[in-house]
This record gives C-alpha cells, sequence and structure tokens, in this order.
C-alpha cells in the first residue's frame, strides 16, 4: 500500500517522521529480542544448573550419562549470554558516536566507526542467535536423557 501526497501520485513517499518513527520502532523490537533472548539464555542457564544439581563435580561424576550435553549446553548459553551483553555494548556505543562524532565536526570518523561497529554487533548477534538455539538443544537432550532413565 503506498501514500499518496495528493491525487496525481507527485509523491508517494511517507512523511519524514513516519519513516523516522518506524524505524524507530523496528529497532526497538529489534534490541527487545536480543534481550529476551538475553533473559532467557540466563534463567535456563541458571535453572538447569540448578535443578538438576550437576555442579562442576556431578557433571564429571562416574556415570553421570550424557553430562557433555549439560556442559556443552551450559557453554553454549553462557556464551550466547555474553554475546548479548556486548550487543547491548555495541548498541550503546554505536548511539552515542552521534555525540563523539557528528556534533564535533568528524562525520566520517563517526560513519566509519558506525560501521565497525555494525559489523561487529551483527557477527555478535547471529553467535548469540546460534550460542543460544545450540545450548538449548544441548540441555534439552541432556534432560531428555537424564529423565527418561538412559
Amino acid at each position: 500500500m503506498t501514500i499518496d501526497s495528493n491525487e496525481s501520485g507527485a509523491d508517494s513517499r511517507p512523511p519524514l517522521e513516519v519513516t523516522q518513527n518506524n524505524v524507530g520502532l523496528a529497532n526497538t523490537y529489534r534490541i527487545e529480542l536480543s534481550k529476551q533472548i538475553l533473559t532467557i539464555a540466563a534463567a535456563l542457564f541458571a535453572f538447569t544448573v540448578t535443578f538438576y544439581g550437576i555442579g562442576a563435580q556431578g557433571a564429571r561424576a562416574p556415570g553421570a550419562p550424557f553430562a557433555a550435553y549439560a556442559a556443552i549446553g551450559w557453554a553454549a548459553l553462557a556464551l550466547s549470554i555474553f554475546c548479548g551483553l556486548f550487543v547491548m555494548w555495541a548498541w550503546e556505543r554505536f548511539y552515542i558516536s552521534y555525540r563523539d562524532y557528528d556534533y564535533h565536526g568528524k562525520g566520517a570518523d563517526g560513519y566509519a566507526h558506525r560501521k565497525r561497529l555494525t559489523a561487529s554487533r551483527r557477527a555478535l548477534l547471529a553467535v548469540q542467535y546460534v550460542t543460544f538455539l545450540g545450548g538449548v538443544v544441548c540441555v534439552g537432550l541432556f534432560a531428555y536423557f537424564r529423565l527418561s532413565g538412559s
């Protein structure tokens, strides 16, 4: 659906305020998704460590079947948590770069800095999502095998 400013269709773009609002909303949802994954990873990590009672000794105890799934899952969830924290830090640095560069007449340097931050943030976000999914799968497999008595 296009928004026409007049009957002849001379300019079908929405006003700048609408575009800025849409970008702001999209950015808010993106940050909230990252925060939700960060929260779920931390909660799942804490819950599984506490619930299963597999601490430093239990995961290595003789006869602890499929303990490697738990260890890998916890490592993946911990990495997901750290990546999520760094994603939040990268967003903070991205926005503060406007003050640090653009408002001091260093627009080109600010653009280059934001470009590097965006590349790093996207890589961290990909690692956060992949390690979160891997951690959930490994902890789920560990729980399944442990509860099934295997």
